[in-house]
């Protein structure tokens, strides 16, 4: 009776079209991805986050609104150092679901790849969902769940390079950057190995860098060097991998407790050089003042890469 003599002219809202909601909500995510490296926010992958499991958390477009300009915020923040479309997936969490989300946060190895503790089972998960959980969202939370934690379902401890390199929440490095918005001061951020790479092209710079680094904290040198092996397959531009290669064979006579990982990269490198130049930065590069295990690496080297010679056709490439 109260409201009547305030509302003169009442109107029913139309419902909300389904379609036009997600369209606009997947345009205005876009929108604040644009710019976002390929490799940190593959189509496919961002395609199965967002219909299977993200879209179905909005109901109005409110709720659009208010996510978008929070993760116009918290994204900006963490942008390049953490994989945008997990980044997404667990905001959403955080922001329809908050109680879940705080569960995550606070029991972390329950869901990430880690060898010291066991990870939770299915039936754990759908026991935390059920509390946390409204009816109407525990398919798609469950969804979203399986597809960032894979290891809830395939109990497969492997952390591939490209999951590395993708700086996905599943690997242990990387997820309290998901959580704090910024990433740990203890691991090599994915703007610092970028920097780095930009010396590629200039092997004495490349190699100074790190030896610098290096001379700082011997611990930050020798992450670096772990780290590279998830670069060096795609981010090293072909034109660059020859001076790459000497700068590695030149700080392996500096860092002698670094070969290992310095042959690793190497044989990465390698391994993507045609066979003309692959011999020849070999070739050009085997002399006596090696290390000796570093030198049996380049011999293993060019005797597969001779070997294979054989396979070729043409005289020309024998030749």
């Amino acid at each position: 009776e109260y409201l009547e003599k305030i509302i003169q002219a009442p109107f029913v809202v139309p419902e909300v079209n389904r379609a036009a909601l997600v369209a606009g909500l997947r345009k205005r995510l876009d929108e604040i991805l644009e710019g976002t490296p390929e490799e940190l926010c593959k189509q496919s992958y961002w395609d199965s986050l967002f219909y299977e499991g993200i879209e179905h958390f909005f109901t109005v477009p409110r709720d659009v609104v208010r996510f978008c300009n929070t993760v116009t915020v918290t994204y900006s923040a963490v942008r390049g150092e953490v994989n945008a479309a997990d980044f997404i997936a667990i905001e959403a969490i955080r922001f329809f679901l908050l109680d879940l989300y705080m569960y995550i946060r606070d029991n972390q190895y329950e869901f990430i790849c880690n060898y010291d503790k066991e990870q939770i089972s299915e039936q754990e998960l759908n026991s935390v969902l059920t509390k946390r959980v409204p009816e109407s969202f525990l398919t798609c939370t469950e969804k979203i769940l399986k597809i960032l934690f894979p290891y809830i379902i395939k109990g497969n401890r492997t952390i591939g390079s490209a999951i590395r390199r993708g700086l996905h929440i599943q690997v242990l490095e990387f997820a309290p950057c998901y959580f704090r918005f910024n990433p740990s001061p203890k691991t090599i951020s994915h703007a610092e190995m970028m920097q780095w790479l930009e010396k590629a092209g200039d092997a004495e710079a490349f190699k100074a860098d790190l030896l610098r680094a290096n001379e700082r904290d011997p611990l930050r040198g020798h992450q670096r060097l772990e780290k590279l092996q998830d670069y060096v397959r795609n981010d090293v531009q072909e034109k660059d991998i020859y001076t790459t290669v000497i700068a590695l064979l030149n700080l392996a006579d500096k860092l002698h407790n670094e070969t290992s990982l310095i042959k690793e990269n190497i044989s990465i490198l390698l391994n993507r050089l045609g066979l003309a130049l692959k011999l020849r930065t070999i070739v050009e590069n085997i002399n006596n003042d090696r290390k000796p295990d570093l030198l049996g690496r380049l011999y293993n080297i060019l005797e597969s890469a001779v070997a294979s010679v054989s396979d070729y056709k043409d005289p020309k490439v024998r030749e």
